[in-house]
C-alpha cells in the first residue's frame, strides 16, 4: 500500500512515529479514496487510544 511508504527509510515515517509516541513498526497503513491517489492514511495505535494521521505524498519525480 502508497509504494510501500511504511516500509522504505523515508524520514518521514520515524518523524510520524516520534510525534505520536509510537515505534515505526506500530504504524498501520488506512486506504483512503483522495484525488489523484496522493493522500496517505497512517494509523498511529497506542494501547486503547488511535490517531489517524493524513500525510499528503507525491512521489513523482519533477
Amino acid at each position: 500500500v502508497f509504494d510501500r511508504f511504511l516500509d522504505k527509510p523515508d524520514p518521514l515515517v520515524a518523524t510520524i512515529a516520534t510525534t505520536f509516541g509510537v515505534a515505526p513498526g506500530a504504524l498501520s497503513p488506512v486506504r483512503l479514496v483522495s484525488h489523484h491517489l496522493r493522500l496517505l492514511g497512517v494509523l498511529a495505535a497506542q494501547g486503547n487510544a488511535a490517531q489517524l494521521v493524513l500525510v499528503d505524498y507525491d512521489d513523482t519525480e519533477e
